[in-house]
C-alpha cells in the first residue's frame, strides 16, 4: 500500500525543531557581548612606588610641623633644632650659638659670637649648612620623581608612641647639590638610600632618614642625616627676615 506524501511541517520537522534553541542562543550570545563591552574595566592596582608617591603627597600637606635634624659624617656631627611653618625653616644649632632662617630658600644666619644680626647665610660664609637646613618633605618630593626608584616595604616601626609603617628607598643618584654643600664638579655620589617612617592614620611622616655615599678626592666618605618631624611646633619669631622688605635688590 503506497503511503501518502509527506507535508511541508512533516518533511522539514527535522530541521524546524532546532530553531528556537539556536535562537536562544543567539540571544544569549548577544547579552554576553553587551555585558562584555558595558562591564567597567578593573583598576590596575598602584605598584609601591606610585603608592609611596601619594603618601608623601599627603604628608606634604601637613606644613606646619617641628623638625630635628641630625648628621653625622667622618671627624663631624651637628643637630638642628627648629620648626617648618608653611615653607619656612626656623631653628638653631646650639653647639655653634646659630640661629638659623629659610624663607623660600634664602639662609639667613645669626649668632652672639658671630653676627648680632641677620645676615645672609652665603655672605656670612655658611652656605654649606642650607643643604641640612631645608624642608625634608620638598627634598624627597623632588628625589622620589626619579626614574628606577625601588621602594621596599618593611616592617611596623614606633616612632615617639606612634605605629608607623617603614619604607626603604633606594633612588639613582642625584644632582649633589641637593643633598651636600659639594657640586658634581667636586665630588660623586656614589649611592642613595633613604628609610621613611610614616604613619597612615594621621597621614605624616614621623621620620626620614638619608644615607649617603659620596667620594671626594678618591676617598669615599659616608654622610648619614637623619629627620625627626613631628605634628606640634611652635610659632616662628616674630623678628626673623623678612626677605621681601628688608633685603630688596638695589
Amino acid at each position: 500500500m503506497r503511503q501518502a506524501p509527506l507535508g511541508f511541517r512533516e518533511k522539514y520537522q527535522f530541521f524546524l525543531q532546532p530553531m528556537p534553541i539556536l535562537v536562544l542562543a543567539a540571544v544569549l550570545v548577544v547579552v554576553a557581548l553587551i555585558f562584555v563591552v558595558s562591564a567597567p574595566e578593573k583598576e590596575v592596582p598602584l605598584t609601591l612606588e606610585e603608592l609611596l608617591v601619594t603618601k608623601m603627597s599627603l604628608a606634604a600637606e601637613k606644613n606646619t610641623y617641628s623638625l630635628v635634624v641630625e648628621e653625622s659624617g667622618p671627624g663631624y656631627s651637628l643637630r638642628f633644632t627648629g620648626q617648618v611653618a608653611e615653607g619656612n625653616v626656623y631653628g638653631n644649632i646650639a653647639a655653634y650659638d646659630l640661629e638659623i632662617f629659610s624663607d623660600q630658600n634664602k639662609y639667613f644666619v645669626r649668632g652672639e659670637d658671630l653676627f648680632e644680626e641677620w645676615e645672609e647665610m652665603g655672605e656670612a660664609e655658611l652656605g654649606a649648612l642650607s643643604a641640612v637646613v631645608h624642608e625634608p618633605l620638598e627634598l624627597l618630593e623632588t628625589l622620589l620623581v626619579a626614574e628606577d626608584v625601588v621602594v621596599e616595604e618593611g616592617p611596623r616601626r614606633m616612632v615617639d608612641n606612634v605605629e608607623c609603617q617603614t619604607y626603604f628607598v633606594e633612588v639613582p643618584p642625584p644632582e649633589l647639590h641637593l643633598l651636600t654643600r659639594f657640586d658634581n664638579e667636586d665630588a660623586q655620589l656614589n649611592k642613595l638610600r633613604l628609610y621613611l617612617w610614616y604613619n597612615e592614620e594621621d597621614e605624616f611622616l614621623y621620620r626620614m632618614a638619608v644615607l649617603l655615599s659620596v667620594t671626594v678626592d678618591d676617598e669615599t666618605v659616608e654622610i648619614n642625616r637623619i629627620y625627626n618631624m613631628h605634628p606640634d611646633a611652635p610659632a616662628i619669631p616674630q623678628d626673623v627676615p623678612n626677605p621681601d622688605k628688608d633685603y630688596l635688590p638695589i
